[in-house]
């Protein structure tokens, strides 16, 4: 469900089209306001153009404002982690909440995986079970040791089965 909100979208990601432990690093600074910057800084050397023309020898204050402007958008970048999906990307601001965040994003994740994987389905090839439960276990969504549990079920329920 995609919801609009102005110039930004808000979308449900679902857990299984979070990649596993990539995200990337961004840095990115506002646009806006080096825009804003920029247009006083045209406007002060405009006006100081005029002031010289007319004898004064005086900088306009908008070159000036404009100049610390446009340092501070460059200089006060919004650093952020960049989760691509199949429906969109996660941005996850680099603040004080940021790992908790990620963490909080991983064992949602992790927690559908279990809930929507963890039961041996008798109704599949076993070994597509077996494949299945190796995943689990390679991206620690499960234990080894679970891992080699459920396996051993399935291995002594398909031998059963044939006898």
């Amino acid at each position: 469900m995609d919801q609009k909100k102005g110039n930004l979208s808000q979308v449900k990601v679902p857990y299984a089209s979070i990649p596993f432990d990539e995200y990337y690093e961004r840095e990115e600074f506002s646009t806006l306001k080096r825009n804003i910057g920029l247009f006083w800084m045209v406007l002060g050397v405009y006006v100081t153009y005029e002031n010289f023309n007319s004898g004064s020898q005086t900088p306009s204050i908008w070159l000036f404002l404009g100049t610390a402007v446009v340092a501070y958008a460059y200089l006060a970048k919004t650093k952020y982690s960049r989760i691509e999906t199949e429906v969109g990307s996660i941005l996850v601001m680099k603040n004080k909440d940021h790992q908790r965040i990620i963490d909080e994003i991983e064992k949602r994740r992790i927690d559908f995986y279990k809930r929507e994987y963890e039961d041996i389905d008798f109704d599949n090839h076993p070994e597509s079970e077996i494949e299945k439960y190796q995943w689990l276990q390679k991206r620690e969504i499960i234990s080894k040791e679970a891992a080699l549990r459920k396996i051993e079920i399935i291995k002594f329920a398909s031998t059963g089965a044939e006898d």
